[in-house]
């Protein structure tokens, strides 16, 4: 499809793309104050993408839908299915926690979990898959992991996930494998504080990263940065050069999309300063801000740095050019308009909960 180049786009237009927030996808009408604020900041801002939370199968089909004809170009839209639709909305088949998934070490069932997750989502209009978890289950008092990776050798974590990005990206859907480098061997859970990872990048790349490096091989098309403090770094993962450009980009030679893990969470909000949020994930080489708080601004704050500081604009249409590439291959790869009953056909067909039993 025709999309504009970055280089011609306006600094407003650059620094809608790199904002992604948050939207709760329960029913509301569509001329409640909020609903409507939201879908013209969508519109006007130029807004690249929304994550949903929350809602039923048929309100975020709907969402999905009118947010698509708001936007002037393709919108990421995500949501965290890491147990398939179920797990994040109020119906949809939903399967057993990660772990036991590694624990039944069954390539079959992890392809069947995608095949289910992958065809959902794609009836309500999810096209950004946040996983799978590449983490690594070796640290038992890990308090926001654990049970959410496959288990705690690299190897068996590869071969599950490898099963899931292929199966998920063949019907349409990015992956955005996480946390990257590694939320596993940490004790603190980053959505209250900034975890700490005892171990240098050449000390992750012996076991965190070997999942990470499988799944660029495997040809993920996106990954979601973690707010991790490595040892003998300034700032945390997603908002390090030396992990993001250096580590990720030019070591581990990934091309496709980076996201910030949420910006709301307690890791990054209690450490760094509003304008700090939004800067330094771009200027490390980070394309897209998830879940950034109060919107408008920083919509304005990331509009005016652009517009001022060409270092600055560079980088954020280096980060806009990967993100159009990445929207190219989903509109290429979205089905044609199904009807909206068709999520009553697809959402916990019988076959799919049999799967999530068995």
């Amino acid at each position: 499809m025709k999309l504009p180049r970055a280089h011609h786009m306006s600094p407003e237009a650059l620094a809608g793309q790199l904002l992604m927030p948050a939207f709760q996808g329960r029913f509301q009408n569509r001329n409640t104050p909020s609903v409507r604020k939201f879908c013209r900041l969508l519109h006007q801002l130029q807004i690249g993408g929304v994550i949903f939370f929350h809602g039923s199968p048929v309100d975020v089909q709907y969402w999905t839908h009118t947010f698509r004809k708001e936007s002037p170009i393709p919108m990421f839209f995500g949501a965290d299915l890491e147990r398939g639709l179920g797990s994040v909305f109020s119906r949809g088949t939903r399967f057993p926690h990660a772990l036991a998934l590694g624990a039944g070490n069954s390539e079959q069932a992890a392809q069947d979990f995608a095949e289910v997750l992958a065809t959902e989502a794609r009836s309500v209009g999810i096209n950004v898959f946040f996983g799978p978890v590449l983490d690594l289950a070796d640290h038992p008092q890990n308090p926001i992991i654990n049970i959410r990776a496959y288990h705690s050798r690299p190897d068996l974590v590869s071969r599950i996930s490898s099963q899931i990005i292929k199966t998920v990206q063949k019907q349409g859907i990015a992956c955005a494998g996480k946390h990257f480098p590694g939320h596993g061997p940490t004790g603190v859970d980053s959505h209250d504080q900034l975890p700490r990872l005892s171990k240098s990048t050449s000390e992750l790349n012996t076991r965190e990263l070997l999942p990470f490096q499988d799944a660029i091989q495997f040809g993920m098309r996106a990954m979601l940065a973690g707010h991790l403090l490595v040892e003998g770094t300034t700032h945390p993962a997603s908002m390090e050069k030396t992990i993001i450009d250096g580590l990720l980009r030019d070591q581990m030679k990934f091309k496709g999309v980076v996201f910030t893990d949420a910006l709301e969470m307690g890791a990054i909000q209690k450490n760094y300063t509003f304008p700090e949020q939004l800067f330094l994930p771009i200027a490390a080489g980070v394309d897209v801000l998830l879940m950034p708080v109060q919107l408008p601004l920083a919509h304005r704050l990331l509009s005016e740095r652009i517009a001022a500081d060409e270092s600055f604009r560079y980088q954020a249409e280096q980060a806009v050019e990967r993100i159009l590439r990445l929207k190219r291959w989903l509109h290429a790869e979205r089905p044609k308009q199904a009807h909206p009953h068709r999520v009553y056909k697809v959402v916990e067909h019988p076959n799919h909960i049999g799967l999530a039993n068995r």
